[in-house]
């Protein structure tokens, strides 16, 4: 299929693998040729444009919509025109062209996408890859190294070479720091940052001759990131600037809003012992999804969420600081002192104290019949993988001495096909309900809709669905 005029600028990705940057290319309306070495991933890139071929006209629709808003010399600069939509296809640019070609090859890129676009006019804008990292696909196609392994700077400098002359900018992804290499082969407007604090991922920008050089706001450099890789740590950084002024605002605004509506109430019991590895990583993952559920209720429901991780000193915390930047988290209470010694009437403050505590499990008796701002609402912090359908959370509330309570899963979704929640999920229940709404909306809105009862996606499917997914790629690539 085709696509509209007006855009002559081509996006080359050289190093292509499944498609991801030259969908993210075409999805904003431009055109893109991608090369890649190795037969099973062109194959799978190309199958994969296919797959999005039916759903792109629509966001193409709306990318045009955004340019009508916009100034039409800002929305349109460097553009050649004013971009519109084929009559036939609907598109704004035509699916991605994926080549089989090795990028350390002599390539006549102007050329190709010439052919490739069948316009004259076309021209190469940016060479955007993501190089290989040497851990699964060596630099020049071989295996690589493995997880431990990975591509030198050395490595890289052919690859390096063969791309400069090819287009005015420059953006690399790479698994390790080349912002030295690429200077030393001739890119100019070369910065560098690092997107990971392990030092797994770096993206480096040439801006060419004249170009202009981002200067982009990181928390942490790329030679921090690299020392962290070389001594299998992890970069901790400052909180910087941007965040501390963004809670200043926050606390000037709930500051200024009168009288707010007391606080839902939570804490995370993370006293476990958890069975394993993966367990543990989950519990941490899962706890700081719940600070984005803290914030979405916040902004959506008006609802403020006093919100405390327990016995935070124990293998959870642990994990969290080093994997998840735990130390960086705001609009919670990190203590490490047992939730119930948190909350009794002898060390809790004066606004906590007496509280009534509820440990949500389950496996309790009663129901829990509202959800108030006089109560605080404890969540088991376990992920016990190895030992599914026995009772935990239950006998550890019963050995503090607290109350009780299950969340009326079975009175008000009774096809729901599990009564134990996610940690995130529990406390989104809670907020919702709390928001005001009623048991059943509030868990409709809160569990995922397999959970629900809903059927799987697999028994809706055809008998011959590999089949006729076949031929509507096939189909679609040929459009």
């Amino acid at each position: 299929g085709g696509g509209g005029g007006g855009d002559a600028d081509v996006v080359i990705d050289p190093c292509c693998g499944g498609g991801t940057i030259l969908h993210a290319a075409w999805a904003r309306g431009h055109r893109a040729v991608g090369g890649e070495l190795i037969a099973l991933n062109a194959s799978n890139a190309r199958g994969n444009i296919a797959s999005f071929r039916p759903h792109m006209p629509a966001l193409h629709a709306s990318l045009l919509a955004i340019d009508d808003d916009a100034d039409a010399p800002a929305a349109n600069e460097g553009r050649g025109g004013k971009r519109t939509l084929d009559a036939t296809t609907g598109l704004l640019s035509p699916p991605p062209v994926v080549l089989d070609n090795d990028a350390t090859a002599p390539t006549d890129w102007a050329a190709t996408v010439k052919a490739t676009t069948g316009r004259e006019d076309a021209r190469v804008a940016a060479i955007v890859s993501n190089l290989p990292f040497g851990r699964q696909v060596a630099v020049g196609g071989g295996p690589g190294g493995g997880k431990r392994g990975g591509a030198t700077d050395d490595e890289y400098a052919p690859l390096l070479r063969a791309l400069r002359d090819h287009a005015p900018r420059h953006v690399f992804l790479s698994g390790v720091p080349i912002a030295a290499a690429m200077r030393e082969v001739g890119y100019e407007g070369v910065v560098e940052i690092a997107l990971c604090r392990r030092g797994r991922t770096f993206m480096t920008v040439a801006a060419g001759a004249g170009g202009v050089v981002p200067t982009p706001s990181t928390a942490f450099s790329a030679r921090e990131a690299a020392r962290a890789k070389a001594e299998d740590g992890y970069v901790h950084a400052a909180t910087p600037d941007w965040v501390a002024e963004a809670e200043e605002e926050e606390e000037c605004a709930a500051a200024s809003g009168g009288t707010p509506r007391p606080p839902l109430r939570v804490a995370i019991d993370a006293s476990y012992e958890q069975d394993s590895q993966r367990a543990i990583r989950s519990v941490a993952k899962q706890l700081s999804e719940c600070l984005g559920v803290t914030r979405k209720t916040n902004k959506a429901m008006d609802v403020t969420v006093d919100l405390t991780f327990a016995s935070w000193d124990g293998t959870v915390g642990a994990h969290a600081v080093e994997h998840f930047n735990a130390e960086r988290w705001v609009g919670v209470r990190r203590d490490a002192r047992k939730v119930e010694d948190i909350f009794s009437s002898a060390s809790a403050s004066s606004a906590s104290a007496g509280t009534d505590l509820v440990y949500l499990s389950p496996d309790a008796e009663d129901v829990l019949e509202d959800v108030d701002a006089d109560t605080v609402y404890v969540i088991g912090g376990i992920v016990d993988l190895a030992a599914r359908g026995t009772a935990t959370s239950l006998p550890r509330a019963r050995a503090a001495g607290m109350r009780t309570a299950r969340l009326p899963i079975r009175e008000h979704l009774p096809r729901c096909t599990s009564q134990i929640l996610n940690i995130d999920t529990a406390l989104k229940v809670l907020c919702e309900k709390y928001a005001g709404k009623e048991w059943t909306d509030a868990l409709e809105a809160a569990l995922p809709a397999r959970q629900q009862g809903e059927r799987p996606a697999r028994f809706n499917r055809p008998l011959n669905a590999n089949k006729e997914g076949e031929e509507a790629i096939a189909s679609a690539s040929l459009e």
